[in-house]
């Protein structure tokens, strides 16, 4: 895994042996985080899949699956305020799998004059906690009015 930096993060991970986590509002991308790429209108069926990757217990299944129905419009509710606080606590490092992307380059290494600093993902996944998530970005074409 690769992080792409000027020379004043370049400094701060290696001379100082730190990485910057940053908040995703502070992204350059306005459509990181953007509440359009959450599907909140959850289905019966999908909500039964979940349920049954915790439990095989049918008379609990049948038991959330009631609350469910009955209480849907508070579970939304509730799941829009969940995604509202990951975005404020969630902090995040980007890293690529690629050395050689010129737009990385260009706009995490200033102007192409900085470092790509190559970093072990087994020994970074090792090095933070288990509430830590190394994970591939996931890309959407269009985003939810």
């Amino acid at each position: 895994m690769y992080k792409y930096v000027d020379f004043i993060g370049a400094e701060a991970i290696i001379g100082q042996n730190t990485l910057k986590f940053s908040s995703p509002s502070s992204f350059n991308d306005p459509f990181e985080f953007h509440d359009g790429l959450v599907e909140y209108d959850i289905s019966k069926k999908y909500f039964k899949e979940i349920i049954k990757r915790n439990t095989n217990d049918n008379t609990r299944i049948k038991r959330q699956l009631a609350i469910f129905e009955k209480e849907k419009e508070d579970f939304v509710v509730n799941l829009i305020d969940q995604f509202q606080s990951l975005k404020r606590e969630t902090k995040i490092c980007c890293f690529s799998f690629t050395n050689s992307n010129i737009l990385m380059w260009s706009h995490y290494s200033l102007c192409h004059s900085g470092l790509c600093i190559q970093f072990d993902q087994k020994v970074l996944s090792d090095t933070f906690n288990k509430n830590s998530l190394i994970s591939n970005v996931k890309y959407a074409r269009n985003l939810n009015p």
